[in-house]
């Protein structure tokens, strides 16, 4: 084999280990990205600039929440006054303020997941948690329509954020 096949071989053994050390870094990257879910898991859309989360993790558990709270608020809707609707708008709107609110608290703290930090599988879940929470207020209003609205629909303020991160039920 003359000096110059050899430099040729060479040169192509040194692209093909390029060309691999290539392809490995761009399976890695693409396989890390997402923390091994896939945000549009089953073709679903995930429009997040229609919701509070962050991710589309747990898009499918927020709709549900969110459905079953819109359901829970129109059912009390009926059972009111046009009077006592504004008061229970208002409490609503406030709600969702605090809501926000709370669960972007979670940003300020720095919490581990399986070693990684794990910020907005912890704020996306509080979310969720939430308002499912609020669920539970609106259908206990709706046993005691005149206590409620002595109470404005005040929600309560104390509750903490009990799932915080990892997949939901």
């Amino acid at each position: 084999m003359t000096l110059r096949h050899m430099c040729n071989s060479k040169r192509l053994m040194f692209t093909i280990l390029i060309f691999f050390c290539c392809l490995v870094t761009a399976i890695t990257c693409s396989a890390s990205s997402g923390f091994g879910y896939d945000e549009n898991a089953g073709g679903t859309d995930c429009p997040l600039d229609k919701t509070p989360l962050s991710s589309c993790q747990y898009y499918s558990q927020y709709l549900k929440a969110d459905k079953d709270l819109n359901l829970e608020y129109k059912k009390i809707s009926k059972m009111l006054d046009k009077q006592t609707f504004v008061l229970l708008k208002q409490a609503e709107l406030l709600w969702v303020e605090w809501r926000d609110e709370k669960a972007s608290g979670v940003y300020e703290k720095r919490i581990i997941c399986a070693g990684t930090v794990c910020i907005d599988q912890v704020h996306d879940n509080c979310i969720i948690d939430l308002t499912e929470k609020r669920t539970v207020e609106l259908r206990q209003f709706q046993k005691d329509i005149k206590s409620a609205k002595d109470k404005s629909f005040k929600f309560e303020k104390e509750i903490e954020c009990e799932r915080k991160w990892g997949p939901r039920d």
